[in-house]
């Protein structure tokens, strides 16, 4: 009984400690300068795996993971705005090594809208 109370804490600290219990409605991105929409994201420490390599980047000040959605939200920090073809290039790599798919780049401010060059 005790090991088992041990794991189930062990797994909300994990949980909590990833940043996915965040309250309703709030984000830790709420105006995301790029949404990658990436193929495969349902566990949570994978995902948490994607998101510390994300910001790694220089110019990735945040990133948040929407599993249920697919979706991995970025801002860029202050002044260092990538060009859309070298973001596009870097998280597709960056992605890969991480073990999921890239699917597209988009740029909710109105920028352009990347797809992968291999037709995804």
């Amino acid at each position: 009984m005790r090991q088992g109370m041990r794991a189930v804490l062990s797994i909300l600290i994990l949980w909590a400690g990833l940043g996915f219990l965040t309250a309703q409605g709030q984000s830790r991105v709420p105006a995301p300068d790029a949404i990658l929409y990436v193929k495969g994201l349902a566990c949570p420490y994978c995902a948490y795996g994607l998101e510390k390599k994300l910001k790694k980047l220089p110019f990735v000040q945040e990133v948040e993971v929407q599993m249920d959605e697919g979706r991995v939200l970025v801002a860029f920090r202050e002044g260092q705005r990538p060009e859309p073809e070298t973001f596009a290039e870097q998280v597709a790599e960056v992605v890969k090594a991480a073990g999921f798919t890239l699917e597209k780049v988009a740029y909710p401010a109105g920028q352009h809208s990347k797809r992968r060059k291999d037709g995804s």
